[in-house]
């Protein structure tokens, strides 16, 4: 690229698209940028006094007859040359003289005079004593934030996390009691070792009442088992003649019974058209659907001239719509505190299992002691802990889980289109 094309900031145009042995590509494809920057130089040359080739050595070059300055040798003082000369006395070969020894002087240790001891009494160091407040009480947060200066708040906020002396924040449910149960339940005064006569009865009384429940669900589950008066049990003998019913050809012939579908089709297909004039019945019943329409379009009217009238009744069904609406929030209210009373006091479904009450412990007349040595143990007291602890909603009852089994192969379904049925006895023509 040429000097002038540099300075124009033009590029020179693509090479045409020709194959290089043409004598068409020697002009439009060969690269004579060199040759150009050749021309180009020469001509700046000429321009800016001659060209350098054609001129003689005493107009390029100017030779410099004065003379230049001498260096100084630099002046070293004794110490330095001395060791100049040590330094190049060893370059040379020659050994390094050593330096001459001395015997070493002992000198006597002199004992030192006793000093009277002194005995100084330190100040008694005052033991901390640890500080006695409840932990989940206190509140351990800084009041730092709260009591510097509006501006300063976030530089504060940043001192107390970097020294960490910010409390962790707690999550609203930790100390969220699940159920406002007892978890240990105060026992009925009839189970005592030593109740009362009429405590004990109404005690025992209650367990029995539980245990004939029990026994009458057990007896009807017993009974629906059963069979009633003269059934007897399917065989598999009943169930092939009932599976083979029907298959037995009769000799009647299909071809000469015909059906009443059959002749109401061909006689439709094969008849005339008959046209049958109004019955009176059929007169009478548009009579009474025409009857029906005009009350209808009249209780149409009669609702348009009530909702008319209801416009100037506006503020009194304001009024009463808001009564309506406090009267629904207090309902609405009341059933939500009812709600959250029962999710703290009742069951909720934890687990696949199903909660049983624990059996009530009991003492028989003739098992009661009057010490506690004697008494037979009853109950068990880790079922117990368990029971409630089920019952106040913190662990669930275990149990088999009903999950849902999907079909391990996906089977193509057989539907005949409603376009290309086959026409069947009963079928409806359009």
């Amino acid at each position: 690229m040429s000097v002038d094309q540099k300075k124009l900031g033009r590029k020179r145009p693509a090479a045409a698209r020709v194959s290089r042995s043409k004598k068409q590509y020697w002009r439009k494809g060969a690269d004579v940028t060199d040759v150009e920057e050749a021309i180009a130089q020469l001509q700046h040359q000429k321009e800016m006094g001659g060209i350098v080739a054609d001129k003689a050595d005493d107009e390029l070059f100017q030779i410099d007859r004065a003379p230049g300055e001498k260096e100084k040798p630099k002046k070293f003082t004794h110490r330095q040359q001395a060791a100049l000369s040590k330094i190049s006395a060893l370059a040379d070969g020659a050994e390094e003289p050593k330096l001459p020894t001395f015997p070493k002087k002992y000198k006597l240790k002199v004992d030192k005079l006793p000093r009277p001891q002194v005995k100084v009494n330190k100040a008694a160091k005052k033991e901390k004593q640890p500080s006695k407040f409840d932990l989940w009480e206190t509140n351990l947060n800084s009041t730092l934030v709260e009591t510097v200066h509006e501006a300063a708040k976030d530089g504060a906020h940043f001192y107390l996390k970097q020294t960490k002396k910010v409390q962790s924040k707690v999550p609203d449910t930790l100390r969220l009691k699940p159920s406002l149960l007892k978890a240990v339940e105060i026992p009925d005064a009839g189970a005592s070792y030593n109740p009362e006569l009429g405590e004990y009865i109404e005690y025992v009384s209650a367990i029995a009442e539980d245990e004939k429940k029990i026994m009458k669900k057990e007896a009807r589950s017993e009974r629906s088992r059963q069979l009633a008066p003269g059934e007897s049990k399917v065989t598999h003998a009943d169930l092939l003649k009932e599976a083979l019913s029907g298959l037995i050809d009769d000799d009647v012939d299909d071809k000469e019974i015909k059906t009443e579908d059959e002749a109401e089709i061909e006689s439709f297909l094969t008849g005339p058209v008959e046209v049958n004039p109004k019955t009176s019945k059929q007169r009478k019943t548009e009579q009474r659907v025409k009857a029906l329409e005009r009350k209808r379009q009249q209780l149409k009217l009669k609702k348009n001239k009530e909702e008319e009238s209801k416009i100037f009744r506006s503020k009194k069904m304001l009024k009463q719509l808001q009564l309506e609406k406090d009267a629904h929030e207090k309902e609405l209210q009341q059933r939500n505190e009812k709600k959250k009373f029962d999710d703290m006091t009742k069951r909720k479904k934890l687990g696949a299992g199903k909660f049983e009450e624990e059996d009530a412990p009991f003492l028989l007349t003739e098992e009661m002691s009057g010490s506690l040595r004697k008494l037979k143990p009853q109950g068990n007291l880790l079922l117990d802990r368990m029971k409630s602890l089920q019952k106040r909603n913190i662990v669930p009852i275990a149990g088999e889980k009903n999950s849902r089994r999907l079909k391990q192969r996906l089977r193509f379904k057989a539907k005949e289109s409603r376009s290309h049925q086959e026409v069947k006895i009963g079928t409806k023509m359009r």
